[in-house]
C-alpha cells in the first residue's frame, strides 16, 4: 500500500495513482528537508504549534517553490476536529499561508472546484482524506482524527458533492500517512464514539480491546468502511500502510509526546 505514496524530494510525497492526472498536484510532507529545530526539526508547517513563525513561513515557502504553486493561492484552516465541510473559492485565497490570524475559522474539511487553489491542512497523527471527481475538476480534503472520524468528516464532504449531482461511486478517495492501529491505543470514550459506524464483524476486525478500558483502534480502517458504506467504490479508494508514529519520516504527536511539528496534506489544480 505504500505504493500510494511516492517520494519526489525528501521534503514530500505525491500521491502515485494521481501523478498523471493534468494538471493535479497531490500529495503529503515529511518531517525532512526543512529550516527547523529541535522538536520541530526540520520541516514542520503549521503556525499553531510553538514554533517559530518565521521558520514556518520558510518552510512553506520553499514548499511552494517545489511545487511550483505559489503562497498567495494556498488555503488553509484553523482546524478543531469537528466535521464542518467548506467550499473554498477565489476569495479565499492566501487565507492561513502565511500566518494564522487569517486562516479559515473552525473548518476540518474543504472542497473546491476552482483552478490556481492549493487546499492545505496539518497532521500530526490524524488520518488524512484526498477526494477527487475527475469529471467535474472537483478536489476536496478532510482532516479526521478520532472526532471527526466519528463526526463522518469524510461522509460529510461527500454529502455537499451529491448537492452538486456528484454520486459516491464517481468520486476517488485517498486514505493517507496517520497513526496505525498497533500505535494508537484509546479509552472507552473512544470507542463509544464510534460504535454507531462499526457492526460485530466489523468491530473485532478494526478494534482489538487491550485491558478493560482500553482498546487498538484502526482508524484509517474505519474510514475506509465509512466511506464505503456511503457509496464509493473499494477499488477508488487507496490506502497506503505508512504509520505517522511509526515512522521517523513524519512528526506524530502520540510519540513525541505533544511537541512537535506538523506534516501537510495539499491537493489543488493549476491551470
Amino acid at each position: 500500500m505504500n505504493q500510494t505514496f511516492h517520494l519526489a524530494d525528501p521534503s514530500f510525497f505525491v500521491i502515485q495513482p494521481w501523478r498523471n492526472v493534468e494538471g493535479l498536484t497531490a500529495g503529503f510532507t515529511t518531517r525532512n528537508g526543512g529550516v527547523g529545530k529541535q522538536a520541530f526539526k526540520s520541516n514542520n508547517l503549521a503556525f499553531h504549534v510553538e514554533d517559530d513563525s518565521k521558520t514556518v513561513k520558510t518552510n512553506r515557502e520553499r514548499l511552494s517553490l517545489k511545487l511550483n504553486f505559489p503562497l498567495q493561492d494556498w488555503v488553509s484552516a484553523k482546524q478543531v476536529h469537528e466535521a464542518s465541510i467548506l467550499e473554498v473559492k477565489s476569495s479565499h485565497r492566501g487565507q492561513g499561508a502565511t500566518e494564522l490570524t487569517s486562516a479559515l475559522p473552525n473548518i476540518d474539511g474543504y472542497w473546491t472546484k476552482e483552478k490556481n487553489i492549493l487546499l492545505t491542512s496539518a497532521y500530526a497523527d490524524c488520518i488524512p482524506l484526498y477526494f477527487l471527481h475527475k469529471n467535474s475538476n472537483k478536489i476536496g480534503l478532510a482532516h479526521a482524527g478520532w472526532k471527526g472520524t466519528a463526526a463522518g468528516i469524510g461522509i460529510n464532504l461527500l454529502k455537499e458533492w451529491e448537492k452538486e449531482g456528484i454520486q459516491p461511486s464517481e468520486v476517488e478517495v485517498v486514505i493517507g500517512p496517520g497513526i496505525c492501529s498497533a500505535c494508537y491505543e484509546v479509552d472507552t470514550k473512544v470507542i463509544q464514539a464510534m460504535d454507531s459506524w462499526l457492526d460485530a464483524k466489523n468491530r473485532n476486525n478494526l478494534i482489538k480491546q487491550t485491558s478493560e478500558s482500553h482498546f487498538h483502534i484502526d482508524l484509517s480502517g474505519i474510514n475506509e468502511l465509512q466511506l464505503i458504506n456511503h457509496g464509493v467504490n473499494p477499488s477508488f479508494i487507496y490506502r497506503t500502510n505508512f504509520c505517522t508514529c511509526c515512522d521517523d519520516l513524519f512528526f506524530s504527536h502520540r510519540r513525541d509526546q505533544g511537541t512537535t511539528g506538523r506534516m501537510l496534506s495539499f491537493i489543488g489544480w493549476k491551470v
